[in-house]
């Protein structure tokens, strides 16, 4: 009995020494009168966000429109930047047809560089040099004039071949809008493919007027392009635009001499503009080189891309076949788009938002763009509407942006009813910054 009462007493007083030690361990901050580093008061999940809950009147007043989800199979498109360039042959150097002197037009003077002009225009005269003792260029002379006659055509055989390659164009697009609108009414097409084909069409007809007007005006050049002598001296030679757009430069000045075939001035036709778009080589084979590409703002909205543009029409740009390029170091290959640049107002080295088509189609949610709320962090809202009158903030992954349309990685399920008007006047409420 002694020896175990000894036993047991050897193993308690130990225990009893150790216990000061887990009692300081087990001690929360709070105890040892000390501020505890961390308070959390509203610990909340993010599924148990901030619920709106307005009356029938406040719903009248804020204009709450709703929506439902839906599902549908769309093409992945990929958002990337382009470069808008002059196209091949919109640009003209005027050279000066003899040896003369410049002369201006009235008192008109030069034009400068940056000036709009159209066809036909004046631009400067060229008073002739020519020998007092003839009264005829000479045949050198005559060659001159004949080479720049000789160019002038050369220019008008690209123009009737970009207007009848314009027409075919045309031709192709008005066919294909057709084949839309009868399938739209067989049940078997859709009203999105009407619009599509409506807009290709209608960049076509464009495209073919801006050609036949080009061809038009190079045809009244040539007609125009004679030397007339009269008595010893030379009548002026007048120069005028050989086709509508602006004056990228003038190379010489009132009162200078000049020989024959110095260049004079130059113009840029900027009424169709190409697109130059550099993709990474490993997603060629993804893209759908011969679809249209949608373009917009860098952002990938319907933003004001040029001095005339409005900020809610949709732009589609045509695949074209342009010398091919690509960047060794940038490891790009460059695809080229055409597009009219009539109402668009781009300049030769903007760069503007290209969505491309891919190959890859997949089941989404969509949702409209307009439902969708941006906080001051980048992140992206909606508003479900579980119930009458009552609005749950809920987060949205978006995935990419179809025109009026949002595709989501994740958000809301199909059928729930979201808010598409008032979203903004729904997310001050909360916050309290609305009225």
């Amino acid at each position: 009995m002694l020896a175990r009462f000894w036993l047991l007493s050897t193993m308690i007083v130990p225990t009893g020494l150790f216990q000061p030690g887990c009692s300081s361990q087990t001690k929360t901050v709070g105890d040892s009168g000390k501020t505890a580093p961390a308070k959390v008061e509203r610990a909340s999940k993010e599924t148990e966000l901030g619920t709106v809950i307005l009356s029938d009147e406040a719903a009248s007043r804020l204009g709450i429109a709703l929506v439902r989800v839906e599902e549908e199979t769309v093409t992945e498109q990929r958002l990337l930047s382009g470069e808008s360039m002059i196209p091949t042959g919109k640009s003209i150097v005027v050279s000066s047809p003899v040896a003369g002197t410049i002369t201006t037009l009235g008192k008109l003077g030069i034009v400068a560089p940056g000036s709009r002009v159209k066809l036909g225009d004046p631009l400067l005269t060229i008073a002739p040099l020519l020998s007092p003792e003839r009264d005829v260029p000479t045949p050198a002379e005559q060659f001159q004039i004949a080479s720049a006659r000789a160019n002038l055509m050369a220019a008008q055989t690209i123009a009737a071949g970009d207007y009848d390659r314009s027409s075919a164009e045309a031709t192709v697009a008005k066919i294909a809008v057709d084949r839309t609108e009868k399938l739209f009414k067989d049940r078997a097409g859709s009203q999105r493919a009407i619009d599509d084909a409506r807009g290709l069409l209608q960049v076509a007809l464009s495209v073919q007027r801006a050609a036949e007007q080009r061809k038009n005006q190079l045809t009244e050049v040539l007609e125009t392009l004679n030397v007339k002598v009269k008595n010893g001296t030379a009548d002026a030679i007048p120069l005028t635009a050989p086709q509508s757009g602006i004056i990228r430069t003038v190379f010489v000045s009132e009162g200078q001499a000049v020989t024959s075939g110095t260049q004079l001035f130059e113009i840029l036709d900027f009424s169709s503009m190409w697109i130059r778009v550099p993709v990474f080589v490993d997603q060629l084979n993804s893209i759908v080189a011969d679809a249209p590409a949608r373009i917009t703002g860098l952002d990938g909205t319907l933003a004001r891309l040029g001095s005339s543009g409005p900020g809610t029409q949709e732009f589609f740009a045509t695949p074209i076949a342009a010398p091919p390029s690509a960047d060794a170091i940038g490891t790009t290959a460059d695809l080229y788009f055409a597009i009219d640049n009539t109402v668009l107002g781009l300049r030769p080295g903007q760069r503007v938002g290209v969505h491309l088509q891919t190959s890859k189609a997949s089941v989404a949610i969509l949702v409209p763009y307009a439902s969708i709320v941006y906080d001051i962090h980048g992140d992206t809202w909606i508003y479900r509407s579980p119930e009458k009158n009552k609005f749950v903030r809920q987060r949205v992954d978006i995935r990419f942006v179809d025109g009026p349309r949002a595709v989501l990685h994740s958000g809301p399920k199909v059928g729930d009813s979201i808010v598409v008007d008032g979203v903004a006047e729904l997310f001050g409420t909360e916050f309290g910054t609305g009225k």
